[in-house]
């Protein structure tokens, strides 16, 4: 059984679809980080540091796309400071 109770429907700047946690707000991030299953919303905070928001699912970058897109350009890595 599927449950959606504490997500809510999200679209990314870039337009992809997906399921994030209720506390999610405009300005965070989606990010893929290494060691982690699934993509996790990030918040910005002070001085270039990001508080973790939780997990989600976003459509079509679920099982390694977002490498793909690294190659061909569309995506950059980037360095995150967790608090």
């Amino acid at each position: 059984m599927l449950s959606l109770e504490q997500r809510a429907l999200i679209t990314t700047e870039t337009g992809y679809l997906g399921l994030a946690p209720t506390a999610v707000r405009q300005g965070d991030v989606v990010a893929i980080l290494f060691g982690c299953r699934f993509p996790m919303v990030l918040r910005p905070y002070l001085d270039d540091m990001y508080q973790v928001i939780g997990e989600c699912y976003i459509h079509e970058l679920m099982d390694g796309e977002m490498l793909s897109q690294e190659r061909d350009g569309h995506v950059s890595r980037r360095e995150f400071v967790l608090c």
